[in-house]
């Protein structure tokens, strides 16, 4: 008899940490549409938002592009061309963000560079389509997509330069070690990146949870297989980036709470072609370009210019 209430309450415990992983699955992986508002935007971010939003006034109009991703989704992107110009900065924005919302505040130092900007919106967020995102899995692959549109409309001779921030900086990394990479990418910057996606989510629901991580994580397994189609085990971005053929530029704030500092150092410290981490002093998540710009691109045009090669 004891046995059979034991197992009972075991069926409905596990019953009951199926469904609430459930729903944490759907509310770390269902899309969520932000809105590029000041007002909307919380404490921490309100400087993030308006510089964005400044920036974006100033942009001359884009060229709309599409392409579509292997598993039918529609996917959005914007091209900024500089006049005679071979050389392409591809920007990838974080999570639950947007292109723009990101990715748009870097035009003017690009431009000004020399470089034709492209602006993509990862599946499920900005314009694409999509209702999951898998935090860089399937992106990477959909970025290798715009990669061949972009060698398609700009040319083979051209040179590119792969810049993200937060899960755009992971999908950067992922893409660094994935054996589509065209010979034309040239060189990464990674800004606040994670080091793998289980990892992160695993911290995540250690801060904000009283959930047993591990197995959650496992329960996880089932959700993102079953209904996002992809395995968290592919998103290991310090085992891609580690085999990194071109140099990468590793940025990330000293102060960050979402994706701890020790992420990046991770990947900086196994990658071979790890050239440079600029730790940005006092700087929370993705800040260090609203508060110390000056800086951020003096270690990026220098990196761009190959100055920290010899790591």
């Amino acid at each position: 008899m004891i046995w059979i209430v034991a197992l009972v309450l075991f069926g409905a415990l596990l019953a009951f940490n199926i469904s609430t992983t459930g729903k944490i699955y759907e509310y770390i992986f269902r899309r969520k549409n932000i809105v590029l508002d000041e007002e909307k935007a919380s404490e921490d971010f309100k400087d993030y938002v308006r510089q964005a939003i400044a920036v974006i006034d100033t942009l001359p109009e884009g060229e709309e592009q599409t392409i579509t991703s292997k598993d039918g989704l529609k996917l959005y992107g914007t091209y900024y061309r500089t006049e005679g110009s071979k050389k392409v900065a591809f920007l990838s924005h974080g999570y639950h963000a947007g292109g723009m919302y990101d990715m748009a505040r870097f035009v003017p130092f690009y431009q000004n560079n020399g470089y034709n900007c492209v602006i993509v919106d990862h599946r499920s967020h900005g314009k694409s389509e999509g209702v999951y995102t898998t935090m860089g899995v399937l992106e990477q692959e959909d970025c290798l997509d715009w990669l061949d549109k972009i060698l398609e409309d700009f040319g083979d001779d051209i040179e590119i330069v792969l810049h993200g921030v937060s899960m755009g900086a992971s999908v950067c990394g992922l893409m660094a070690g994935n054996k589509r990479l065209p010979k034309q990418v040239k060189r990464v910057v990674m800004d606040s990146g994670f080091e793998s996606v289980i990892s992160e989510i695993a911290y995540q629901i250690g801060e904000q949870t009283r959930f047993p991580v591990e197995l959650t994580i496992w329960l996880l397994h089932i959700f993102t297989r079953s209904r996002g189609k992809f395995s968290m085990n592919q998103g290991n971005v310090t085992r891609a980036v580690r085999k990194s053929p071109v140099p990468v530029l590793f940025i990330h704030g000293t102060e960050d709470k979402t994706v701890p500092l020790t992420h990046s150092r991770k990947m900086f410290e196994e990658c071979d072609n790890g050239v440079r981490f600029f730790e940005a002093e006092n700087m929370k998540h993705v800040q260090a370009y609203v508060y110390q710009k000056e800086k951020y691109e003096y270690e990026l045009q220098k990196f761009l210019k190959g100055e920290f090669d010899e790591k």
